[in-house]
This record gives structure tokens, sequence and C-alpha cells, in this order.
């Protein structure tokens, strides 16, 4: 089995679906040459104060546990299509009252 494909793998039994009883999940950036993967909290983890730690404690332990040649994990920052959906929902609901 491929990496990337392995990646996935573990991120969908294992990851994704703690995640998403939050309301949140992750999309893969990129796995770089040096096997650090990059990814980008989405959803209700996207936005949470706690992203650090779900980042530390959820992802990086269970993909480094299950794949010990993934070398790090990091967090991908910036405003996300779903984030700037957000945001135009909220400001016009504000609009309307």
């Amino acid at each position: 089995m491929a990496r990337k494909e392995e990646l996935e793998k573990v991120l969908n039994e294992r990851v994704r679906h703690v995640l998403r009883e939050h309301g949140g999940d992750l999309r893969v950036v990129e796995l770089t040459g040096g096997n650090v993967l990059r990814v980008e909290l989405t959803g209700a983890c996207g936005l949470c104060p706690a992203a650090h730690l779900t980042l530390e404690n959820v992802v990086k332990e269970t993909v480094q546990a299950a794949l010990p040649w993934v070398k790090g994990v990091e967090a991908v920052f910036g405003v996300s299509e779903e984030l700037l959906k957000e945001a135009r929902r909220f400001l016009s609901s504000r609009r309307d009252e």
C-alpha cells in the first residue's frame, strides 16, 4: 500500500470519527518529502480555541503511533471557505434584524 493510501486509511479509521463527533474534520494539505503531514482542521475543530491540543493529542499521536515513518504533523491555518461561509451567514442574519 502506498504511503498516502496508508495515511488516509489511518485518518479515516482512527482520527476523523473523533473530530466529527465534535462537528469537525481535517483536510490533508500535503505530505512533505520529509514525511511531515500538513493538515487543516475544518468545521468546529478549525474554529476551536483548543485546536492545537486536538492536533497534538488526537491527530499527531494517533498517526505517528500507527505510522512511525510520519516524522511530524503540522497545522496549516488560514481562512477556509467554510469559515468565510459562516461569516457571510452571520453577517447576513445581522443585516436582516
